[in-house]
């Protein structure tokens, strides 16, 4: 039989909620691996398939509760009659769509999102209250579905149906105190729990003794991305580089602080170390699981839709797969283990941190992030210039695309940021001059003794460095790219190119 519009049409229609239902899981377990590989990685596309993911799945999820919703009255009107109403090409034995409803439930834990991507960017993290808003519209529209759909044989679902909202709203509610949590605001109002007494002597020079003290200077990390100046936190005993400590071990120790505040910004670690968050974690772990129970045993009494049974076992089973896994990733936490030690679990603190220091968590040779720093342009995405090594072509019909979801911003970035492998001496360099200045800061040198070759300029353009840290980077960009253009045109190609990609490392 020849294919046309019409046959798609109603092939469409009679599958659309679970091919949409369907794209919503298959998106969580994308966003899901994505979010734990981004940090590592700096691949373009990458990126970009991960904020799309992130942005489709929100409105796949909202989309296919419209659906349901949709749908709901013809279902419970064919409740009674499915031998009359079978559909030949859906190889079913019970009543079409007859379980639609009962996935809209998992449509919010879909919206609560997962736990290695809490936020796509900082920015996002600011958004909550929207998402708040969003919290009450969706569980409004979940529970009219499941309402609406609740009649006759269907009422045999109600109580698993009930556990899996339990869980989806417990677990929207998450994504929402997450983002809170790791807003501006939030980090400068949210209090880390207390740091565990760890009773034990560890060598400072030991991944061991790396570990234990960014532990204990999470909070002034915390304190510098909320906005903070060093001059503000100086009542707060905020750096301990007078520390002797092997000069060596310094850049693990910049990775290991960054790799923990990553998971505080853009995951939902910090959550997961309060007593309120483990608790609705158990409630919502526990409530799943019976909601499956109670569903193989329903359906064993009645049979229903072959294909709307393996859809929703996959819903189960996909969601439980998952959740190991995020159980695996909060076990090899540093915090896990500091919490297991300090309560002498020795057994457990083993376990996690044979996790911790293995290939799938944070072993010690091996770097916590990508390696490489990203280089953006400001005067050439000023100017127009294209930047990008991708093919013009496909960059054009991207930039459309995202312009036309007014997204110029990301576009931008995207098209003017090259990133560059970080070498030994960049990296012996920062490590240097961080030490210097905050010995620097805290031992209050006075400025005569500080920056004695850059005294010529440094000191007319004190009062711009006086502003914000935003401020002085452009500031210090365009004057790096203004003084290499004025000093270039006396040097032939090959030392231009070198000496400008050593000035702006």
């Amino acid at each position: 039989m020849a294919i046309t519009r019409e046959s798609l049409e109603q092939i469409w229609n009679q599958w659309e909620i679970e091919l949409v239902v369907l794209l919503s899981f298959t998106l969580q377990i994308f966003l899901f691996f994505t979010g734990c590989i981004r940090r590592y990685s700096t691949n373009a596309l990458l990126r970009l398939l991960t904020w799309l993911a992130y942005v489709a799945a929100d409105m796949v999820a909202v989309y296919a509760l419209g659906l349901i919703s949709r749908d709901g009255q013809s279902t419970m009107s064919s409740a009674g009659s499915c031998h009359r109403n079978k559909r030949s090409n859906r190889f079913s034995t019970g009543t079409s769509r007859q379980l639609a409803f009962f996935w809209a439930p998992f449509l919010l834990v879909h919206l609560g999102g997962q736990d290695t991507i809490s936020a796509f960017s900082i920015e996002d993290n600011n958004l909550w209250l929207r998402h708040l808003l969003n919290l009450t519209i969706q569980v409004s529209l979940a529970l009219y579905a499941f309402w609406k759909s609740i009649g006759g044989q269907n009422q045999r679902l109600l109580a698993p149906g009930i556990l899996v909202f339990v869980t989806g709203i417990i677990r929207y509610g998450e994504r929402i105190w997450a983002l809170k949590c790791s807003s501006r605001n939030g980090l400068r109002e949210t209090n880390l729990p207390p740091l565990p007494k760890l009773n034990f002597e560890v060598d400072k020079g030991s991944y061991v003794g790396t570990i234990c003290y960014v532990l204990g200077s999470m909070v002034c990390i915390r304190d510098l991305f909320s906005g903070r100046t060093t001059s503000q936190m100086k009542e707060r005993a905020v750096f301990r580089f007078q520390e002797d400590r092997p000069l060596d071990q310094v850049p693990k120790l910049l990775e290991v602080e960054l790799a923990m505040m990553y998971d505080d910004l853009f995951t939902k670690a910090m959550l997961l170390r309060t007593r309120t968050g483990v608790v609705l974690r158990c409630i919502s772990q526990f409530s799943v699981i019976a909601a499956f129970v109670l569903f193989l045993v329903e359906n064993l009494k009645q049979e229903h839709n072959r294909a709307d049974v393996a859809i929703t076992y996959a819903l189960f089973l996909g969601g439980f797969s998952l959740e190991v896994c995020a159980f695996v990733l909060t076990v090899m936490s540093p915090w896990t283990w500091a919490f297991f030690k300090a309560r002498r679990c020795d057994r457990l603190a083993h376990i996690s941190w044979l996790l911790l220091s293995s290939g799938i968590g944070w072993p010690e040779k091996r770097p916590l992030w990508s390696n490489s720093m990203g280089q953006y342009n400001f005067l050439t995405s000023c100017m127009g210039r294209e930047q990008s090594t991708t093919s013009s072509k496909l960059m054009t019909i991207i930039r459309k695309i995202l312009i036309a979801v007014e997204k110029k911003v990301f576009i931008r970035n995207l098209q003017h940021t090259k990133h560059v492998n970080l070498s030994k001496d960049v990296m012996d360099s920062v490590v240097t001059w961080v030490g210097r200045l905050a010995r620097e800061e805290f031992t209050r040198i006075t400025q005569q003794q500080r920056w004695v070759n850059l005294r010529p300029i440094i000191n007319p353009t004190m009062n711009t460095l006086a502003n914000s840290l935003g401020d002085n980077i452009i500031f210090l960009h365009t004057y790096t790219e203004l003084h290499l253009q004025k000093h270039s045109s006396n040097m032939d190609d090959e030392t231009i190119s070198t000496t400008m990609d050593i000035c702006r490392k």
